[in-house]
């Protein structure tokens, strides 16, 4: 990674120069802004599976309407 770049996107990891211009990245600070980004996807991967659990949930109630009043 290029300091410059990364400073555009999250400057709190990137380490600057006496002068104030980007000289560096700190491996610390990436790996607990990737970790909280981790974190972060996994809560809505698991909302989205909810989510998918009710409108199955739903569609297969429909779906049983549907076919009770075919009959």
């Amino acid at each position: 990674m290029i300091a410059e770049d990364v400073a555009a996107v999250a400057p709190e990891v990137v380490v600057t120069d006496a002068a104030g211009a980007p000289a560096g990245i700190d491996s610390g600070r990436v790996t607990a802004l990737l970790v909280e980004s981790v974190k972060s996807q996994q809560r809505e991967i698991e909302q989205i599976h909810v989510d998918c659990r009710e409108l199955a949930a739903r569609l297969e109630a429909e779906m049983a309407k549907t076919q009770a009043e075919r009959r």
